[in-house]
């Protein structure tokens, strides 16, 4: 006579295998829905190569934070 497995013991068995649930995605890791971050302001500039490396230097290596600096500095 077949008896079911209990939920407990089929909870057991797959927590071995799969490890803590994720709210999303799968089980292998980097699988599933990637989270994007909202942009808020969307902006097109046309830079020449020496306004650009300016811009990275004002922002130490990164050219959003090289233009928010240069906007703060400005306004």
């Amino acid at each position: 006579m077949y008896t079911p497995k209990p939920q407990w013991l089929k909870d057991r068995e797959n927590a071995a295998f799969t490890g803590p649930k994720k709210p999303w995605g799968g089980y292998r890791p980097g699988s599933g829905r990637k989270r994007v971050k909202p942009i808020e302001n969307l902006i097109n500039i046309k830079l020449n190569s020496i306004q650009k490396m300016m811009l990275q230097e004002m922002g130490n290596g990164d050219l959003d934070t090289g233009v928010q600096a240069l906007v703060d500095k400005h306004l």
